[in-house]
């Protein structure tokens, strides 16, 4: 269904100039049953495709204790494709939590990350901070649908800033539907529509974007 509905919208999203996409593919591999290590590849395009946004990559490691939670923490090395200052090379450690908790088929998940960015060449000034914390709460619905490789999902998350040398807000906020895909035991595919609303929106922005991710577990 998810598939169908991104189809059907594509051509009505593609009119916006805030329309971009995002590619991610990721390889992981489990230790010990409770350890997994992982890593990723993304590719960002906005202005209606015809634009590079960023480029990232990403290593990342997680720790589940139990069915319930999960911690982890990641580096993303990045290429951001500035409106003005071209391109930029940012540096992001990530720390977060995942609670998770199943009733039946479906299963509800609450994730809080703090993140930390900093952008090589940018120096702080009274309106702006280098690194930039921000927090973000991003929370989750997943079905698994009975004897369907499909697994629609949907979430919202609230970008916080938390070191804003004027005033702390919420940045953004970012609602995204789709669905999972399983090919195999090793190997699996995602389609999402994404939408970001944004405090301060700015040229260049990707309000509208189609994700589409690969996975493969070792």
């Amino acid at each position: 269904m998810a598939i169908i509905i991104t189809c059907l919208y594509l051509p009505l999203f593609a009119q916006s100039s805030n329309f971009g996409s995002l590619v991610e593919a990721e390889i992981g591999k489990r230790f010990f049953k409770k350890l997994e290590a992982s890593l990723s590849a993304e590719w960002r395009q906005r202005e209606d495709l015809g634009e590079v946004d960023r480029l990232s990559a990403a290593a990342e490691l997680s720790f589940r204790f139990n069915q319930y939670i999960k911690v982890g923490a990641a580096y993303n090395y990045i290429q951001f494709n500035h409106e003005k200052r071209g391109w930029e090379t940012r540096h992001r450690y990530i720390g977060y939590v995942t609670g998770n908790y199943k009733y039946r088929r479906v299963k509800f998940s609450l994730r809080e990350r703090f993140q930390s960015t900093y952008r090589e060449g940018v120096k702080v000034t009274a309106k702006r901070a280098n690194p930039r914390f921000m927090l973000r709460s991003k929370f989750g619905i997943d079905y698994n649908i009975r004897k369907s490789p499909f697994e629609p999902f949907i979430s919202a998350e609230m970008y916080n800033t938390l070191n804003d040398p004027r005033k702390n807000y919420v940045d953004r906020i970012r609602y995204e539907a789709g669905t999972g895909y399983k090919i195999n035991k090793k190997n699996s595919l995602s389609l999402s529509y994404r939408y970001t609303d944004y405090a301060t929106p700015e040229d260049g922005d990707i309000v509208h974007a189609i994700c589409v991710g690969y996975k493969f577990r070792l």
